[in-house]
């Protein structure tokens, strides 16, 4: 009975903490991924062997994320390593739903110039 009570519980937190994530922007990740992708021709969530690419078109290899949450840094790890595994330009393309998050465009800038990594940034703006 204890064992059904503690996985009822963690099942509720778990649901009711993706949620509040969930509501904290506008739109999912997918939908401006969906969007973006389909402008550009490319193929959406693109299987590799050690997972999926965001998107692919026949230049670029695109990852999307949310700038806030740290996510901006993973972003820039995803996009490396896509552009690795495909031989086409990494992309990273930030999402930003409230201007106050530009702050964070900064540290991906000063980044990418320091270490001189090959990886281009893109911005979808939604504020």
């Amino acid at each position: 009975m204890f064992r059904k009570l503690i996985t009822c519980i963690t099942i509720l937190t778990t649901t009711l903490a993706s949620n509040t994530l969930q509501a904290k922007h506008k739109y999912p990740e997918s939908y401006y991924q969906k969007k973006d992708c389909q402008k550009r021709g490319g193929i959406i969530e693109y299987k590799r062997h050690l997972g999926r690419i965001d998107c692919l078109t026949r230049n670029l290899a695109i990852e999307y994320d949310f700038i806030d949450e740290g996510k901006h840094y993973d972003c820039l790890g995803q996009a490396l390593y896509y552009s690795a595994i495909t031989g086409r330009q990494g992309v990273c393309s930030l999402i930003i739903e409230n201007e106050s998050y530009m702050k964070y465009l900064d540290i991906i800038q000063t980044s990418i110039k320091h270490h001189k990594l090959n990886i281009k940034l893109h911005l979808i703006k939604n504020y």
